[in-house]
């Protein structure tokens, strides 16, 4: 069920269906939910043709896990693995374009 997959009351979701706007937090759960990228929802359906990037499902499964994932933790730790990632970055061997 869409609902109980995104994490709302089907009640909500009726009231969604209606003319209730959905906000962002519940957007980015859809988006996360269904691979799709972060700012998905926020493009007007007429104009998504035109953005590539969001067409495809360009998030692997290990990657859609780690977005979700980010997202359940609190600003400072959300700040802390930012600074983390970045020190890896940094240290990370480049890529060769092949």
């Amino acid at each position: 069920m869409f609902a109980e997959k995104i994490g709302i009351e089907p009640s909500y979701l009726s009231r969604i269906k209606g003319d209730q706007p959905i906000g962002d937090g519940i957007a980015r759960r859809i988006e996360i939910e269904f691979g799709k990228p972060s700012g998905w929802m926020d493009i007007p359906s007429t104009t998504q043709q035109d953005h590539a990037e969001y067409q495809a499902d360009t998030l692997s499964e290990e990657e859609r896990l780690l977005l979700k994932n980010f997202r359940a933790l609190s600003p400072n730790q959300k700040a802390t693995l930012k600074s983390v990632c970045d020190a890896l970055a940094q240290t990370a061997p480049s890529k060769k374009a092949g």
